[in-house]
């Protein structure tokens, strides 16, 4: 009677099958429509599988400050003497004429698609059929 009163408190402590989970791996076998290979094992269809945010296209456009400025000659005179000399006292020097500043949009991609061959790590609830891809292995 004390063994079965033991037993059951036991499995009345015990977590859920459905609230625990196992890290899966797998492998991109087709994107269209999209198919998981886990483990050498078996294949997941689409319906399946929930794809984070970095197992998706992900794309943002930025702005960048951007700034150009247009340069020319200029004579600069330095005297050394009484008298100024062309050849010795006189230079062509580059000095900036013109400044411009902007921005210039530009799209970065973040994150990709999934392609056939991408290995990729699931969580996978225990004693579920659903599987979340979280991020290329």
């Amino acid at each position: 009677m004390a063994g079965e009163r033991l037993v059951k408190l036991i499995n009345d402590a015990k977590t859920p099958d459905h609230k625990m989970t196992d890290i899966m791996f797998g492998e991109v076998v087709s994107t269209s429509p999209l198919r998981v290979r886990v483990e050498n094992r078996f294949t997941v269809e689409r319906e399946f599988l929930i794809l984070s945010q970095m197992v998706r296209d992900l794309t943002v456009r930025i702005r960048i400050p951007t700034i150009s400025a247009t340069t020319g000659q200029v004579n600069s005179v330095q005297l050394d003497g009484n008298r100024p000399d062309i050849d010795r006292d006189v230079q062509r020097v580059s000095v900036v004429t013109n400044v411009n500043t902007g921005q210039q949009e530009q799209e970065i991609q973040i994150f990709r698609a999934l392609r056939v061959g991408d290995r990729v790590r699931m969580i996978r609830g225990r004693k579920s059929q659903l599987y979340y891809v979280l991020e290329r292995g």
